[in-house]
């Protein structure tokens, strides 16, 4: 894939055919566009599997500068990246991708689509095929993508190293998530949550893993865009781990759904429709 201008051009696995592609949506919450190629393509449709799976051995596919296919393979680590620009739903490889391999697809055995190679440092990263369908199937239908805006950046408490999961579970929290950081606005402080608090249940909800729980965001946006809601209520169980005191607090929490403009030298994986 190319640009230049603002014009779009992609390469078809033949080698030979370039075509010209439109600009349908770019979202830089998950760095995916979506392109249209204006004639028929023979291309195959990819068999679609499910979200990927921790410690499960995957393939990620890739294209060098003369557009041949090119293979990796590696296990998706269990770490969680909750610190790289508010990505909290990416899985991790333990290994690399190969060249041309950001927005590959990462396949399983038995050759389901389980997601979308990034190449980051220190590990690349995997977007789940649950989030980018439920993200292309709301786009269909809404022309944009929502999602409410968490005020924190969360990690599991499956996550965390032995000793500090020892202490959580002396006050007997088993499940959950630690709020890692708080962002720069005065929502989650205004609500007292803090760094360091467990939030144990969201919308009744602790056993999700940080992709999943993406995904019931996204969830929710659906509901905005039938609702024509602007912010909703969150309902969530937190405790202060250092007074142990438990909280219920609802707070309101606004979507982002504004479709955005594809920004000179933005890098973003992209689909072909």
């Amino acid at each position: 894939m190319g640009s230049g201008l603002g014009q779009l051009y992609v390469g078809l696995p033949d080698k030979k055919t370039v075509q010209k592609a439109e600009l349908l949506y770019f979202n830089n919450h998950f760095d995916i566009a979506l392109l249209l190629l204006p004639f028929d393509l023979s291309l195959g449709i990819p068999c679609l599997g499910c979200c990927p799976d921790y410690n499960q051995e995957v393939f990620v596919l890739g294209r060098d500068k003369d557009t041949s296919l090119r293979v990796e393979h590696g296990v998706i680590s269990w770490t969680e990246g909750s610190d790289y620009m508010g990505r909290d739903y990416y899985m991790f490889l333990d290994s690399e991708v190969p060249e041309g391999g950001t927005g590959g697809p990462v396949i399983d055995h038995n050759g389901g689509f389980r997601g979308m190679a990034f190449e980051l440092s220190p590990k690349p990263a995997i977007l789940s095929i649950f989030t980018i369908m439920t993200c292309f199937e709301m786009f269909m239908h809404f022309r944009c993508v929502a999602r409410p805006i968490l005020p924190f950046s969360l990690r599991t408490v499956a996550s965390v190293d032995v000793d500090l999961l020892e202490c959580l579970s002396l006050q007997n929290i088993k499940s959950g998530y630690i709020v890692k950081s708080v962002h720069g606005d005065t929502l989650a402080q205004g609500c007292m949550i803090w760094k360091g608090d467990v939030i144990v249940s969201l919308n009744g909800r602790n056993m999700l893993t940080l992709p999943k729980l993406e995904d019931y965001l996204l969830s929710l946006g659906w509901e905005n865009l039938i609702n024509k809601v602007s912010t909703i209520n969150i309902k969530l169980e937190v405790r202060d781990l250092k007074g142990g005191e438990m909280r219920s607090i609802i707070m309101p929490v606004e979507f982002c759904s504004v479709p955005e403009p594809l920004l000179k030298g933005k890098s973003a994986s992209l689909w072909v429709l």
